[in-house]
């Protein structure tokens, strides 16, 4: 994980679908979030974050400059 950040919808528009908070996680490439796919930590987190989910929302991406 190169960077990682999170925050709570401020969004006047309310279009969140129900989503209150939102993590983004930067990876160096695809490799690197396969291996973090697996890793016990992120199994961990998946363990705690997942009863209070309804829905996950997964976004992977490669971002253009």
């Amino acid at each position: 994980v190169q960077s990682m950040e999170w925050g709570t919808d401020s969004s006047p528009e309310k279009l969140s679908d129900g989503f209150t908070h939102c993590w983004v996680i930067t990876f160096k490439d695809a490799k690197a979030r396969d291996a973090y796919l697996v890793h016990p930590e992120h199994a961990a987190f998946v363990k705690i974050i997942g009863p209070v989910l309804e829905k996950p929302l997964v976004v992977d991406f490669i971002p253009r400059k």
